[in-house]
């Protein structure tokens, strides 16, 4: 009985109840904008035939005066029928007009009536982010959580103004923690503004930030310029400045993914090791103190029904980096080598054969081939996190699982078992993991998704053990003779000419960095399990190893942290009124914008939803919170009041263009050139509304296993 009372709240306050608000919110959206025709129909004395909202087969309707009023089974739009306004069948030439028909009136008063559909849906959204700001809205603070290298916030000088004494005029980078103030003379309250001023950037525009930096009991205050770039997103290439949003110190809730460990969602991080955990971005630097080994943490747990409580916990730190090849995806296809060079256009990559070839920046992705590369040697892959109904998870397999082989190949390294689940695609192939001790035989199916094959788990390295998984062509590795399979028992290190020789014994890879870390410019040998003769790898200089290449993460990338949010709120009803119209003009610009940049190709068309995308967006935001719903109905009703007037047959912006030429010719567009337009336009609707759908349909299923 339990399990079915949770099982029907979570369908309602998951479903249900989101549902039924996007469907309000929808309805009153369209009811606002055919009220305003309606309303300066009714002020011009045109007689209105009816009022509807939605469409398709009638639910409900009434008779009221000379208007039929109804709600019909699709709420996805709505319209009025006035006299004489035809708009889904031809015109008609000859015939003088009824006096209270649309036909009939004056070029002003019907320009009115196209018009005050529109008007209304910008009050009405000016009137929702009112609202919302009375009530309050959290949206991610204008603070650097993060900057991505090679990207222009990293590269951007700061000029201090007044700098105290021993702190330089310049500096070069924003860093985390940094506070945007303002960016080309606008106060950014939220990162909503960073985000959005670099979306709807031109490619060489560079921008005004002022910003404000803590530093030793100081806070500073200056002014950067920073360009934009092409990065690659889930939408394809976008222009950003390369600045990430900040994370508060709260372990968020991942859904869909399974993932084991001491650390709880809802978990407060107070302090790793020693170190107090003030900020997110406090994390990096107690990191660079850390070697891997295992380490203490306190967090602040919250307990159901009990006053918060500090416990202390043990983590297995991530370690990465190495010589690392570099992975360039374009279209779904990988290409392994060494990007050259960049620039604004291209991307040039030394292809693994030697050969060069050019890539166009805005179609592709580089990251890096492996998580771990020491002298050449790739470690074994765990697994971090299983995606809830993957393949993996219905294989059995489970987070802390070590990958000892796949296809019959060995224990897999990142790079192969890509290679292998595309050989395998919609066909079973043996998985075996080590689990504690236990060895254990799985059969997996590997999937088509997100334009490659995957099997749905996330990926991290056996730290615990030395088996080597793979060596890398060329490496140092690969000369001293060290073969897939072979598992590292010590490290001998000794003088360059082979005196003083000390001997380490190891046992996970991290003792293996660390021997290697207090070895440079010594001879260093490998001794191999089961083989007499040490592997020399010879003296160990930086061009083979270099500490500097390693970070060491106290957390997964699974175990991700909550966003840093910023709450606004105005009590004050001017406050509250000046806020919600400057919203609204900003989201006028923003989707004449966002139109601008997809015309430009600056913006991809994957980052457009339909119906669909928007209806899932809805639901997000049902569940979050009454706010963010208001806050995106406001967004749609904005939204719906650009794309009805521009200029194109059938909306109101091709009624309104009618119009104009009308007053400008001194008649009326013949009737034969507004019905082939209108049925142009018609088709042209129809068209992008299938496209725009149906690329919502495929996103939707391209998150599902």
């Amino acid at each position: 009985m339990n399990v079915l009372a949770y099982s029907l709240a979570e369908l309602w306050g998951d479903w249900l109840w989101p549902v039924f608000q996007l469907v309000i919110g929808l309805g009153l959206v369209v009811f606002v904008h055919e009220l305003g025709h309606f309303l300066v129909a009714k002020w011009v004395s045109i007689k209105v035939e009816k009022f509807a909202i939605g469409f398709g087969p009638t639910i409900f309707s009434f008779t009221r005066g000379e208007t039929e009023y109804c709600i019909k089974a699709i709420p996805l739009g709505g319209y009025i029928k006035m006299l004489g306004q035809e708009d889904f069948k031809p015109l008609e030439e000859g015939g003088k007009p009824d006096p209270r028909s649309f036909m009939a009136k004056s070029v002003g008063a019907r320009f009115a009536v196209i018009a005050a559909g529109v008007v209304m849906n910008v009050i009405f959204a000016a009137l929702l982010f009112i609202v919302v700001c009375t009530i309050s809205i959290s949206f991610p603070a204008p603070i650097v959580g993060g900057v991505s290298p090679k990207l222009p916030a990293s590269e951007a000088k700061i000029v201090w103004e007044n700098p105290p004494e021993g702190f330089p005029a310049e500096s070069v980078g924003l860093e985390p923690g940094d506070r945007i103030l303002s960016i080309d003379g606008r106060y950014a309250e939220s990162f909503e503004l960073i985000r959005v001023k670099s979306i709807l950037a031109d490619p060489d525009e560079i921008f005004d930030i002022r910003l404000e930096r803590k530093r030793g009991g100081n806070t500073l205050r200056g002014t950067a310029k920073v360009a934009v770039a092409y990065t690659p997103s889930e939408y394809g290439k976008m222009l950003k400045f390369g600045i990430a949003p900040p994370q508060s110190t709260t372990f968020a809730r991942v859904k869909d993914l399974k993932i084991a460990g001491p650390v709880l969602p809802g978990d407060t991080l107070v302090k790793i090791a020693d170190f107090t955990v003030a900020h997110a971005w406090d994390i990096a630097p107690i990191a660079k103190k850390l070697d891997g080994s295992p380490v203490g943490i306190t967090v602040l747990r919250r307990d159901e029904d009990a006053p918060p409580r500090e416990v202390s916990l043990t983590i297995h730190p991530a370690v990465g980096g190495g010589k690392l090849g570099d992975v360039l995806y374009e279209e779904g296809t990988r290409y392994y080598g060494r990007e050259i060079r960049r620039d604004d256009k291209n991307v040039f990559f030394r292809l693994e054969d030697g050969t060069e070839k050019k890539f166009a920046t805005r179609n592709v992705s580089v990251g890096q081939d492996e998580l771990l590369d020491v002298l050449g040697m790739i470690p074994r892959l765990e697994i971090a996190a299983v995606f809830i109904g993957s393949p993996a998870e219905t294989a059995g397999l489970e987070p802390g699982d070590v990958i000892t082989d796949y296809g019959e190949r060995g224990a897999p390294t990142v790079r192969g078992m890509l290679d292998i689940n595309k050989e395998f695609a919609a066909r079973e192939v043996r998985i075996e993991v080590l689990r504690g001790t236990e060895r254990l035989q799985k059969t997996i199916v590997p999937k088509k998704r997100s334009g490659g094959v995957l099997v749905g788990i996330a990926q991290s390295i056996d730290l615990q053990s030395t088996v080597v998984a793979g060596v890398r062509k060329g490496s140092i590795a690969e000369k001293a003779g060290v073969r897939k399979g072979d598992v590292i028992e010590q490290v001998v290190v000794s003088d360059a000419d082979g005196a003083n020789s000390e001997t380490a014994s190891v046992t996970g890879w991290v003792d293996v960095l660390n021997v290697l870390k207090k070895s440079q410019g010594k001879l260093v040998s490998l001794k191999i399990r089961g083989q007499v003769s040490p592997r020399k790898i010879g003296i160990l200089g930086k061009d083979v190893f270099d500490a500097k290449d390693y970070k060491v993460y106290p957390f997964a990338k699974t175990l991700g942290f909550g966003q840093l949010e910023v709450t606004i709120v105005k009590r004050n009803p001017l406050a509250a009124m000046a806020w919600g119209a400057q919203k609204a003009c900003d989201f006028i610009v923003m989707t004449y914008g966002t139109l601008r940049g997809i015309l430009n190709r600056n913006i991809s068309t994957k980052a457009v939803s339909g119906p669909v995308g928007i209806g899932g967006i809805a639901i997000q935001a049902g569940r979050q919170s009454i706010s963010k719903l208001i806050y995106l109905m406001a967004i749609i009703s904005v939204s719906l009041a650009v794309i009805n007037f521009l200029p194109i047959p059938v909306v109101d912006g091709g009624h309104a263009v009618f119009l104009l030429i009308e007053k400008i010719r001194g008649k009326p567009v013949p009737v034969k050139i507004m019905n082939i337009t209108q049925v142009i336009g018609l088709l042209a609707l129809l068209f992008v509304f299938v496209a725009v759908t149906w690329q919502d349909i495929l996103r939707l299923l391209g998150g599902l296993w």
